[in-house]
């Protein structure tokens, strides 16, 4: 007999408090992880001897079979029932984060991505299975607040995870990354344990056959789909199109499309009722949601906007982002009281309306004239308008629209939809920031100083005087007429810090290009101390094999001048003149380096000025970021026009 006090929207509050915060536990758990590997990426595939190609994997191959296994374990709920596969679903998240752990003990990267699918698989099912429960279990008149927590709870996570693993890395110390998952065992066994007694074991309402065909081929289309996407440049199309790990894959999403229609339409329980799609107001729901995790992904890029804006160190940004978090921790249950009070509609215009404020703020105000109060007030506006809109509201239209006993299935869509969306979004966004900085490098190389001063060489002037007399005299004034005698009194030198060959070297085109504002300086001096190395062989021969041309003509006379008192001064101005040359020559090497020294005194010197127009050439092309940021939620205000009011739900 089921217990009266958990009956869905009518628990008792001691009784569905409990219940909200069991599921807001592994809510949390479940999104936090999503980001918490991202400042530990590095450090982990050094540790498990794999390259950055390969170790990308272990944040790809999550993200894929999230998004897979995000329709099945719904669908499994609304089968089996909310009770047992959340508790499973948090078991695999516990097990994959143990593994994950365990992966850096045995020295296995295999072993890794084994268990980051495991723990995809399990955070599949943790977020709409949560969010469905939530949303049925809580008093209707406090839906709006619970549902409000659960988009709070979801965006804050998704915000404070490379905090949150920046932070326990700097507890810990990044030989000691597996503590960045372990941290999640304990908390999944308290949920197992208290959930087990407390969760109300409601039967499921759905029965019937599973559709097995329809899983195969959504999976299928899912992975295709979201593997395209990511390697797919939305700025070189025509090129990217042509990548063998974009056009097969794009091409079988689009062949099993159809399949997949043809299946759901003739499944007695399909896993995505095709429903959704042709209900106006759920067609516009899920649009929303894609566009939610659009502006959800923007501010993945904030804690490097943050750095460079105040020129803080290189993983310190992810701090500042404690503030958004903040903001839209207010601003996610704000969002959910609103609900109950105006309709969604209204606060979903709410929400649009301040992330537009946020967006103008950051173009015309922070990105050109950074400081901790336009910087903090940005955070501020971004954290409210993404509380607003990841909160309560998107779930409150869709479980308005579908019937209870697919409040599960529902959710699933939505949170695969917002996952498409999470998953375009950053290939839009890098392509935006990249194509915005084509020209930086160029920009920074004219502002760093071409010409140095070499210290004079020994008896240079002497020297020039000297061979300008023998050229005048006409006894050597022919012998000197052919020779490539440098300027000996030439101490200006010309450095061309693009190698005279168009671009710099690969390795030092990457170091340039992961440079921040706090370390352009001392990577400039690098690229400097590398082109003067690179330069110095040439200029330093050019100039000795002058020198030595000079040195044999004169040797040659010298031989040929009697050796008699009546020439011997005359033999030894040569002979010292040649003795002279030779200094000079010796000398060239060490004037070259001396030379390279001043040259990175005066670019440190000028560092305030090299940063300063770092800092803002990488600003403006997050102005590219910010326009698109404001743009999604512009177009989310046009799609509320399709929204009923709060009166006609």
């Amino acid at each position: 007999m089921t217990d009266p006090t958990t009956t869905p929207g009518t628990a008792a509050p001691s009784r569905w408090v409990l219940i909200l915060v069991l599921y807001l536990s592994g809510l949390f758990m479940g999104a936090l992880d999503t980001g918490i590997i991202t400042p530990a990426r590095t450090i982990i595939q050094s540790d498990l001897g794999v390259d950055e190609k390969t170790g990308i994997w272990m944040i790809t191959v999550y993200t894929l079979a999230y998004a897979a296994a995000i329709p099945v374990m719904g669908k499994l709920a609304d089968q089996m029932g909310r009770k047992p596969l959340y508790l499973i679903a948090i078991g695999l998240f516990g097990v994959g984060s143990l593994l994950c752990g365990v992966s850096q003990d045995v020295g296995s990267f295999e072993l890794l991505i084994i268990a980051r699918i495991i723990q995809a698989i399990g955070g599949g099912g943790i977020v709409p299975i949560a969010t469905a429960e939530v949303g049925t279990s809580v008093p209707e008149e406090k839906r709006g607040m619970a549902l409000g927590l659960v988009g709070g709870v979801y965006g804050i996570a998704n915000v404070f995870g490379a905090s949150a693993g920046s932070l326990i890395l700097d507890i810990v110390g990044i030989e000691n990354w597996q503590w960045i998952f372990y941290i999640n065992v304990p908390i999944a066994i308290a949920i197992i344990l208290v959930g087990l007694k407390f969760l109300p074991a409601a039967e499921s309402e759905t029965r019937g056959r599973l559709d097995l065909a329809g899983i195969t081929v959504l999976v299928a289309l899912i992975l295709a789909l979201l593997y395209g996407l990511q390697h797919l440049d939305f700025f070189n199309l025509g090129e990217s199109l042509r990548d063998p790990n974009v056009w097969p894959f794009l091409l079988a999403a689009l062949l099993l499309l159809p399949l997949l229609v043809f299946i759901e339409m003739r499944a007695a329980d399909p896993v995505l009722n095709l429903r959704y799609f042709s209900n106006r107001v759920i067609g516009v729901t899920l649009l929303l949601a894609a566009l939610s995790g659009v502006i959800m992904m923007s501010i993945v890029f904030i804690p490097q906007f943050a750095e460079n804006s105040l020129a803080m160190r290189a993983g310190s940004g992810g701090y500042l982002v404690v503030i958004l978090g903040l903001a839209s921790g207010v601003g996610a249950p704000m969002s959910g009281r609103l609900t109950d009070k105006y309709g969604p509609r209204a606060v979903l215009g709410t929400g649009a309306l301040i992330t537009l404020l946020a967006a103008a703020v950051l173009v015309w105000w922070t990105a050109p004239n950074p400081s901790m109060v336009s910087v903090v007030l940005a955070l501020i506006l971004m954290g409210l308008g993404l509380g607003f809109l990841i909160g309560s509201p998107i779930n409150y239209l869709l479980l308005k629209s579908v019937p209870e006993r697919e409040s599960t299935s529902s959710m699933a869509t939505m949170s695969l939809v917002r996952a498409v969306g999470t998953t375009l979004a950053p290939a839009i966004l890098v392509g935006l920031l990249a194509n915005s900085l084509a020209g930086m490098s160029g920009t920074l190389m004219r502002q760093m100083p071409t010409t140095v001063t070499m210290p004079a060489l020994p008896h240079a002037a002497e020297l020039q005087q000297r061979f300008d007399a023998l050229r005048e005299d006409p006894r050597m004034g022919p012998a000197l007429a052919d020779m490539d005698i440098p300027d000996l009194t030439q101490n200006s030198v010309e450095i061309d810090m693009d190698g005279g060959s168009g671009s710099l070297p690969a390795d030092l085109q990457l170091l340039m290009r992961n440079a921040d504002v706090t370390t352009i300086v001392e990577r400039s001096v690098t690229v400097a101390e590398h082109m003067f190395d690179q330069q110095k062989p040439a200029r330093v021969a050019a100039i000795q094999a002058g020198v030595d041309e000079a040195v044999a003509t004169l040797e040659e006379q010298l031989a040929e001048i009697p050796d008699m008192p009546a020439t011997a001064a005359a033999r030894e101005e040569m002979a010292t003149t040649v003795t002279q040359l030779e200094e000079l020559s010796a000398a060239v090497p060490g004037a070259f380096d001396q030379a390279k020294e001043d040259y990175v005194a005066d670019l440190r010197a000028d560092g305030p000025a090299l940063e300063a127009t770092f800092q803002h050439e990488l600003n403006m092309g997050f102005v590219n970021l910010f326009w698109f940021y404001g743009a999604t939620a512009l177009l989310m205000l046009v799609l509320l026009l399709f929204i009923p009011s709060r009166q006609d739900l």
